[in-house]
């Protein structure tokens, strides 16, 4: 069995919020999983630009607010997580921060939490909240543009699960989660690779067959990985942008889950892989990057 024991859920009280609550009861049914519903406050507070100076006020957090939160927190997804183990949490720091370090310190397998929720940072289609956690966490995180939509009373299904592989070092680990996922799930599994047309002046020294070759071997490398995963996915070699070659399948084949691969943390360029941002924003169901 695929384990799935610790799902982190960040609560920031929006309707996406409660969509990923959603998410995560159904992940913790289907693996007896133990949900934890997270709350960061930032201290200080900056609210409404103040009257008297003109500029934003800054609030510090006191413990009748901080209690008032708890109290919410207590109500927040009760009906979505009846009958599931729950921990309810406050915290007080900056938020992507201390949802980072209680993931590692909890031991999270999976994060859930929308593309972004209430506040300034709506504008920008990924928060910077989920940004950086997408950024620096080690386990799966699950996000999407879609989360309110979740249904209200079923449980979320994922019957089509498309794995997106960029053939790069972290591709075996991705197809493993991808394939067991889907094999719990008695999900249908299809595998999606991009290759992306050489620039004019290479292009004349490769000859007419390059995007052949190119295939054959991008095949016989994604053979060896299902081979390795012990898996059987559908496989499509597509032409084109990544980001919306892969949307497109997965709007096409209607799937429930997009599996996108992280790479190692190097540097300042951290954890997510630079095509990465763009599915996440344009996918039409939720993504899972691990």
């Amino acid at each position: 069995m695929f384990a799935l024991n610790q799902i982190l859920v960040p609560v920031d009280f929006s309707d996406r919020c409660a969509g990923a609550v959603r998410y995560a009861s159904s992940l913790a049914r289907h693996y007896g999983s133990e949900v934890t519903l997270l709350h960061v406050v930032p201290n200080p507070v900056y609210g409404l630009p103040g009257i008297e100076y003109g500029g934003p006020a800054v609030m510090e957090v006191s413990d009748e607010w901080v209690e008032e939160i708890r109290r919410s927190l207590n109500c927040f997804g009760k009906n979505a997580l009846e009958g599931v183990k729950v921990r309810r949490v406050v915290l007080k720091g900056d938020p992507p921060e201390e949802i980072v370090k209680f993931a590692h310190e909890a031991h999270a397998t999976t994060i859930v939490m929308p593309t972004h929720g209430y506040g300034p940072v709506r504008r920008f289609l990924i928060g910077s909240v989920t940004a950086k956690v997408l950024h620096d966490c080690d386990c799966a995180v699950l996000t999407g543009v879609h989360m309110d939509k979740a249904p209200l009373l079923d449980p979320v299904a994922f019957r089509e699960v498309v794995c997106a592989l960029d053939l790069g070092p972290h591709s075996a680990t991705t197809l493993e989660w991808a394939g067991k996922f889907a094999a719990d799930q008695h999900a249908r599994l299809r595998i999606i690779h991009t290759v992306a047309a050489p620039e004019p002046k290479f292009a004349l020294h490769l000859g007419e067959d390059w995007r052949e070759e190119v295939n054959k071997v991008a095949r016989e490398e994604i053979q060896r990985l299902q081979t390795e995963a012990g898996t059987k996915g559908i496989v499509y070699i597509e032409d084109g942008n990544p980001a919306s070659e892969v949307c497109s399948l997965a709007e096409a084949v209607r799937a429930d889950l997009l599996v996108i691969g992280r790479s190692s943390w190097h540097g300042s360029h951290g954890r997510l892989r630079s095509n990465s941002y763009a599915i996440i924003r344009q996918s039409p169901c939720a993504v899972a990057s691990v």
